[in-house]
Order: structure tokens, then sequence, then C-alpha cells
């Protein structure tokens, strides 16, 4: 059954399920139960929710509209910053919620959770026992922060640097080595680039570039890039140091798990007050 034909179908959706607002998020099941568990941790209140994925953007965005212009209420919209957030400012409209980097898999894979998810799975506890897994994301999260911005620079010029298609963006991610993302795929990348001819004019700004680079330097990576990462890296953590296999689904499952299990403390002190405000504008 459909409730979008009609503002008034809209506002009323969430009485066929018992709550008080329906809440619409960007993307799939992972999306949705992550947000789940966020408004479970950070939200107050007395309403009760109703969550439902929608898929792609453009399907979230006629409910963004409508709670902006006031022609449909008692919904939420969720949506990914995606670079949003860099070109120009958010909107800041209650009931209207973003991610805090550019999917949900930037807000959820943090190095907090990395440790967390290792000792889950491996039992062991002790700084030395996640000194790799550490360095290994660190390293990876300053190589396509930087990949962020030369593809910040493409767009600029109407192309894309990194091929959104595809998990890792057809970039190579390394085992069990200091260096995380392949340099030949790197270099495969922006040779591909000067092949399209494109000519690098009009560069973001300093400031711009700055807060790509700034920490948490995976926050403006393509979200699946860094999942794909994140989730590698720790598989093969496990299963270099502990012989514990997992694949990514699995990682990525006990990780939303995790924020809620944890109270949110997987993630960064800045998320947490960001998620403060934002439930602070759900009325």
């Amino acid at each position: 059954m459909s409730f979008t034909r009609s503002p008034s179908g809209i506002r009323n959706s969430a009485l066929f399920f018992g709550t008080d607002r329906t809440v619409y998020v960007e993307g799939t099941g992972d999306d949705q139960k992550f947000w789940q568990n966020v408004f479970d941790v950070f939200y107050t209140g007395p309403l009760r929710f109703h969550f439902k994925s929608v898929g792609p953007r453009s399907a979230v965005l006629p409910y963004v509209e409508g709670i902006a212009s006031k022609s449909i209420s008692n919904v939420i919209a969720i949506v990914d910053s995606d670079y949003e957030g860099l070109r120009f400012s958010k909107f800041r409209i209650p009931n209207v919620i973003y991610s805090f980097g550019y999917s949900f898999e930037n807000d959820l894979f943090t190095l907090k959770q990395a440790v967390r998810l290792l000792s889950q799975l491996s039992g062991g506890t002790g700084v030395s026992k996640y000194r790799n897994i550490l360095n290994r994301l660190n390293l990876a999260s300053e190589e396509l922060s930087k990949l962020t911005v030369l593809d910040f620079v493409a767009q600029f010029n109407d192309q894309y640097f990194l091929v959104k298609n595809g998990n890792t963006c057809k970039l190579d991610i390394k085992n069990n080595t200091i260096e995380v993302i392949c340099k030949k795929s790197i270099a495969a990348a922006k040779a591909d680039l000067v092949a399209r001819g494109v000519v690098m004019k009009n560069r973001p700004s300093k400031a711009l570039r700055d807060r790509i680079l700034e920490s948490p330097k995976y926050r403006w990576v393509y979200g699946h890039l860094w999942r794909a990462t994140f989730t590698k890296c720790v598989a093969d953590e496990l299963r270099k140091k502990s012989s514990v296999s997992i694949n990514p689904d699995g990682i990525t499952n006990l990780a939303i798990d995790n924020v809620r299990a944890f109270r949110g403390q997987v993630f960064t002190r800045r998320q947490i007050v960001e998620y403060q405000t934002l439930m602070n504008s759900v009325y």
C-alpha cells in the first residue's frame, strides 16, 4: 500500500503503522537499520517512529521539499550529505536529517568501531593488539582523502576522478601491507583522467581542500569505498592475527548492532554532538 499519492496520505501514513512519524531514509535496509539505532540512542522524546528506506536520493528529495515548504507534516527525511556539506551549507530544517559524513558508512565505520569489532571477534585487549589496524586505517583514510580532493577538482571540471560504480571505485585495496591503496591503481586513475582530456581549472579553494583533509579524514570519501576499505582491513586483521574469518556483510551487520549495544560510543565526539543536535530538531 502506498501513501505517496497526496500530502494528506503522506501526513497520515504513520497512523497505519501505529506510530507518530514516518521516517523516510535514503538508501537500503542497512541505512534504515543504522538510523533506527541512532534514533534509539539519541532521541529522548515521546514520539514513535516507523522507518522506511526508499532507495536513491531522488526518491527521498520530494519529502525534503515537502517538509521545507510545509506542504507535508508528520514525516522525517534522512539523506546522505554526499558533497553537499562541502559545496554549500546544508539546509538546517527541522525533521530533515543529514549524515555526518558522505553517507551512513562514513558515520558507522570509525576507528573506535574498528577496535570494538576486533575486541568482540578476537577477544583481544590492550592497545598493542590494535596498533596495526589503526595504523592501516589511518593511512588508508589519509590516502583516500587526498583522492577525494582530486575527485573534487575533477567535478569542478564536470568530470569524475574516482569511478563511482563499484564498491572500490576500481582501486586496488592491498592485503596486510603498509600501503593500503595500491599506488598503481591510483596512477591508473590519474592516467585515465588525462586520457579523458580533463583540464584542471577552477580548483576548489584552500579552505575547501582543508575541510576535505581535516579529521576524520574518511569523512568525505565515497561511502561504499570507505566501507570496502574498512571491512577489508578489519577482515584481514582478524584472519591474520586471530584466524577468524568474517565477510564484509557480517562486519557491517555487527557494526550497525554496536551503535545500539554500546549506546553510540562507537562514534567520534563530533558525531555525538551532531546527532544530539539533529535529534533536538525532531518534533
